[in-house]
């Protein structure tokens, strides 16, 4: 469970005005924020709230906190009101619990630009082969997440890695690239790293997210069809709607187009646009958009 709280960027700047004598002089205003965060990441962490990430966006500061047991219980919720009544708060705080899974990098990118908060599951910004992912989502309670190897003996990998879960699922970590000329992780196009060590920067990454998945909690499937071989494509939305499981399916198959209910959206792509993620989540970012809303609470 994370906590978005909303801040105006011009009254964080003028929280630095309360520091001690030795700090009234930034050499930037990122340094005044960077106080103003320090102050407010002290002031939770009194409370059991943590900060989880901190983003600017034009005039405003977004930062999601989340109680240290992940889950807001009367204790939490007044430590929330204290929090709110000292912060000059621009925005109504909003409880988003969103544990999004699908099958290529379409959830990273929904994470990043329209949640903007912190991954909540370690597969973020991975490749499934599609009828992998769909045995994934039918088994997901039953899957050890914590049993995993990494592997790189496939010729059609090259500089990449892959983790195989359980035993059975093979996660390709397309975006993170073995290169012997980064001794330090860097990162390209906002979302490629590439670093002499990549098999344990995708370890650790895998493992620290792995901590903030709340497996109790019903994943949101985000499925594109982009491949257009999966062999059972069409039983997706029965198998989240036998798991109570919400779902938005991408697709140009007009049979699974024609299967929806309550929570289970199927949208009919149209193959006029280039059908991948980052294309689809921005040609249908309104779509996305409202599924988040009505399934929010789920």
């Amino acid at each position: 469970m994370t906590v978005l709280l909303c801040f105006h960027y011009n009254r964080c700047l003028a929280a630095f005005q309360h520091a001690p004598p030795e700090r009234r002089s930034p050499k930037a205003e990122s340094e005044r924020l960077e106080y103003f965060v320090q102050l407010i990441d002290g002031l939770l962490r009194l409370r059991n709230l943590v900060v989880l990430s901190v983003a600017v966006r034009q005039e405003l500061v977004l930062v999601t906190v989340a109680p240290v047991l992940h889950r807001v219980d009367a204790v939490g919720a007044d430590s929330l009101r204290t929090v709110l009544a000292v912060a000059d708060v621009v925005g109504e705080y909003k409880l988003v619990s969103m544990n999004i899974l699908s099958n290529n990098c379409a959830a990273g990118d929904i994470y990043k630009r329209i949640l903007h908060q912190p991954y909540e599951n370690p597969f973020i910004w991975t490749l499934f082969q599609p009828d992998d992912f769909i045995d994934l989502v039918d088994k997901y309670n039953q899957v050890n997440f914590h049993n995993i190897r990494m592997e790189n003996n496939d010729q059609n990998l090259g500089n990449h890695f892959e983790i195989i879960l359980d035993n059975v699922y093979r996660i390709k970590h397309i975006h993170m690239v073995f290169d012997p000329l980064y001794d330090k992780p860097t990162v390209f196009n906002d979302i490629d790293v590439h670093y002499n060590r990549i098999w344990e920067y995708i370890y650790t990454k895998y493992m620290t997210r792995l901590k903030r998945l709340n497996k109790t909690e019903p994943p949101k499937i985000v499925f594109l069809d982009s491949d257009f071989n999966s062999k059972r494509v069409v039983e997706l939305p029965y198998i989240c709607e036998r798991h109570n499981y919400p779902a938005l399916i991408f697709t140009p198959n007009r049979q699974v187009v024609s299967i929806s209910s309550k929570h289970i959206n199927t949208v009919y792509v149209d193959l006029n646009i280039p059908f991948n993620p980052i294309s689809v989540i921005r040609t249908y970012e309104t779509v996305i958009k409202e599924f988040l809303k009505d399934v929010e609470t789920i």
